[in-house]
């Protein structure tokens, strides 16, 4: 009795110990793990799908990058260490991911991932404003520009009551509208595609702190867009850069195609956009 108890505890100790040894090496070495990617409405395997994987390099300040393809029956191998953010797209799909997750959790768990296939319609080009926007500002989607508060084009104001980085808001002019989604779960501006039908309000209060898309009704009450906004710096809290796509044929389809602001090594797999 007594010797099958020491074997108990000298097990024990053993599987602790290699928990812990595999725990510190985490981070620093490179684990093996497998995927499969399939569409999100039929379950089918896509075939050729590219995928990236950013892990911790061993350089603490920087990232390493992995690149792969799914087979023709949608399976994928490659490696990573310590967190990895695995981003998957094909033409033709919409781009998905999974954030952060340990390597040592996806190499002890095959990982599936769902793309879901474009539809043929009239897909928008996601721009970006090369200057900030701050407070009394406005902006137009149909021009595409940073406007001054009282321009008839503008579709709605960036204002702020006072002038505090906690009190800012977004308000809108005309019959326009304005809605705002946090990022989450295979939410973000590129899979949010079509824009709510109801729930604007007239003005909205910017949250610095939290990422997210806005829908946006435009001042003629007939057309949609969406954006995300981002600080330019801490030094200008009030300081604010603009991502949208505007929608100019009147229906809420706000579907992004690949371009210059496409988040995807595009140019590592050999792809070239406009």
């Amino acid at each position: 009795m007594q010797k099958m108890r020491r074997t108990i505890i000298i097990s024990i100790a053993i599987l602790v110990c290699g928990l812990a040894v595999m725990n510190i090496l985490k981070p620093v070495i490179r684990l093996p793990f497998y995927g499969r990617v399939i569409m999100a409405d039929t379950k089918e395997p896509v075939a050729d799908a590219l995928i990236e994987v950013l892990s911790n390099s061993l350089d603490s300040d920087g990232m390493e990058q992995t690149l792969t393809r799914t087979t023709s029956d949608g399976n994928f191998s490659t490696v990573a260490r310590g967190k990895a953010r695995i981003q998957v797209w094909k033409p033709g799909f919409q781009i998905s991911w999974i954030q952060d997750q340990p390597s040592f959790f996806i190499w002890t768990n095959n990982v599936t991932i769902t793309l879901r296939k474009l539809t043929p319609t009239n897909l928008l080009s996601l721009q970006e404003t090369d200057k900030e926007m701050v407070p009394n500002n406005g902006f137009s989607f149909k021009d595409g520009r940073i406007t001054s508060n009282t321009d008839t084009a503008a579709d709605l104001i960036f204002a702020a009551m006072p002038a505090s980085e906690d009190s800012l808001f977004l308000k809108c002019k005309g019959n326009g509208g304005i809605l705002f989604q946090p990022d989450g779960e295979k939410v973000d501006l590129y899979n949010l595609y079509e824009a709510p039908q109801g729930g604007y309000e007239e003005q909205i209060r910017i949250k610095p702190k939290e990422d997210g898309v806005y829908f946006v009704r435009t001042s003629d009450g007939a057309h949609y867009a969406k954006m995300r906004l981002w600080r330019c710096c801490d030094e200008n809290p009030l300081h604010y850069r603009v991502q949208w796509a505007y929608q100019p044929d009147g229906t809420r389809n706000l579907e992004l195609k690949p371009g210059k602001n496409f988040p995807f090594p595009l140019k590592e797999f050999g792809i070239q956009v406009d």
